[in-house]
């Protein structure tokens, strides 16, 4: 997978093979200024994608799902 933070406050998460979307998760900020605002980051495993969000929160989700449920925020 190939996971993307954008500005509408969306993490997306695209196929790698064939750069189909696999899911996309809302991240609690959606400003074109603001949204996602660090690279998404994997665990060593690859089993979980971790992100912060202008909102002031870090997300974690699970990588491999196709509709991802968020896990943390702090």
């Amino acid at each position: 997978r190939v996971f993307v933070g954008s500005s509408d406050g969306y993490l997306y998460a695209f196929d790698a093979a064939s750069g189909a979307l696999a899911w996309r998760a809302f991240c609690g900020e959606s400003d074109p200024l603001y949204g996602v605002r660090s690279t998404p980051a994997l665990s060593a495993d690859e089993a979980r994608v971790f992100v912060g969000s202008a909102d002031g929160c870090a997300y974690c989700f699970e990588s491999g799902v196709s509709a991802p449920e968020r896990a943390v925020t702090s």
